[in-house]
């Protein structure tokens, strides 16, 4: 039997998720080596070129970048594929991905600093707020759930959309008492689904636990601010 591929991360990462669930979602077996809940105290980062986690390990490759990852493990396991059949609609599924890495996790991470700053930037916060419920707009308009986000299958776009949404109160909790993922004709019912899909649901639930975990941490560490 060939060696598993190594993916190195935290299942609190929603990028360490995505590759996950796409090797969910193919029926691919990964060892998973689970480090510290702050990636910047895995120690493996330090194997890493530019010291990214998540990463993968197959063999003599060592790989980042978790989009390439998922790509690559299309490539490497092409039955069943997680990208639809003619171009436009593979172009829609990356378009997706891309609108969750640029328009809704990057405000989102873009708040981090704020959670425990000794004086919030009310103006950055306000604005950054507006931008994380702008890509979520943006992602209403971009799926079509059928229950998928783009048909009857899972593809690469709900690998990177379920856990950017399951992810997203892990951070806005501390800007926003409103659950923003709610209220969206399109958006909030493929979250409803695709957090019960037999396929994801014991990693959802693994989520979960190691962020109920990591948060009796940082209660101990913050108290009421954690």
């Amino acid at each position: 039997m060939a060696p598993l591929v190594k993916l190195y991360g935290t299942p609190l990462s929603p990028y360490f998720c995505r590759v996950w669930f796409a090797a969910l979602a193919k029926g691919v077996n990964l060892d998973l080596v689970i480090g510290p809940p702050d990636v910047l105290s895995d120690p493996n980062r330090g194997r890493s070129p530019l010291g990214k986690i998540p990463f993968i390990e197959d063999g003599d490759l060592l790989l980042y970048e978790s989009e390439v990852i998922a790509e690559y493990l299309e490539d490497k396991f092409p039955a069943p594929s997680l990208l639809p059949g003619d171009a436009a609609a593979r172009a829609r599924s990356r378009l997706i991905a891309r609108l969750v890495d640029l328009y809704l996790l990057a405000p989102v991470h873009a708040l981090v600093p704020q959670i425990r700053a000794t004086h919030r930037d009310a103006d950055f916060v306000t604005a950054h707020v507006a931008r994380v419920e702008a890509g979520l707009k943006h992602l209403n308009d971009a799926v079509a759930p059928a229950p998928w986000c783009l048909g009857a299958q899972p593809t690469l776009a709900d690998c990177a959309l379920a856990p950017a949404l399951w992810y997203l109160p892990n951070i806005m909790r501390h800007f926003s008492d409103a659950d923003l993922r709610r209220g969206y004709a399109m958006l909030t019912p493929y979250w409803d689904f695709v957090q019960v899909a037999p396929v994801f649901a014991a990693a959802f639930a693994q989520m979960t636990a190691a962020r109920e975990t990591f948060h009796t941490t940082l209660v101990e560490k913050y108290g009421n601010n954690a």
